[in-house]
């Protein structure tokens, strides 16, 4: 499956899986998505509780960077689980 297309085939469940993974992300990791939003000049907001967007209104492009991100970032922290095991 081409990458470029995986986040628009994925089912609703599965989008809002990502959803759940991004909120499992450290603080680092969600700063790395607020740049993706701040580089593609999406819309979101800010307030004392952190940064909201709406996945599903993003551009494409943009859904499939955060989803690539995302998927990185969960590969990380497993490997990184298993090499400490």
């Amino acid at each position: 499956m081409d990458s470029k297309t995986i986040f628009a085939q994925l089912s609703t469940s599965e989008k809002k899986q990502i959803k759940f993974d991004i909120s499992s992300l450290g603080e680092y990791e969600i700063l790395q998505i607020y740049y993706i939003l701040q580089n593609d000049e999406e819309k979101y907001t800010t307030n004392s509780n952190g940064v909201w967007f709406d996945l599903l209104s993003l551009k494409s492009t943009t859904q499939q960077k955060i989803y690539d991100y995302v998927q990185i970032c969960l590969s990380n922290k497993k490997k990184f689980k298993n090499d400490l095991l």
